[in-house]
């Protein structure tokens, strides 16, 4: 094999990878729509909590209103809430 034969085999097979890694990204990663939904659920429901039980909600009380929740995310749309700046730009931020 010539050296531009094997130049060319490489330059298709990182154009393959390429398209082959924006394709697979969605569907292993989720796509970046399904991100901000997440970011939105979890805005409407922390609101809906913390206006109904103020903002000494406890972790335990957070994370059986918010699935899939930790500490992390507990502190941090706490602090968002605590500042008045819980939106659903900025939890999509924190997350």
């Amino acid at each position: 094999m010539g050296a531009t034969t094997v130049a060319v085999a490489v330059l298709i097979a990182v154009v393959i990878i390429y398209y082959l890694a924006n394709w697979l990204a969605p569907l292993c990663f989720g796509s970046k729509d399904s991100f901000s939904a997440r970011a939105k659920d979890v805005h409407d429901q922390s609101r809906e909590l913390f206006e109904r039980s103020g903002s000494e909600v406890s972790y335990s009380e957070y994370k059986t209103h918010i699935p899939g929740a930790d500490p992390v995310l507990y502190t941090d749309v706490r602090r968002l809430w605590r500042g008045g700046q819980l939106s659903p730009e900025s939890v999509e931020h924190v997350l």
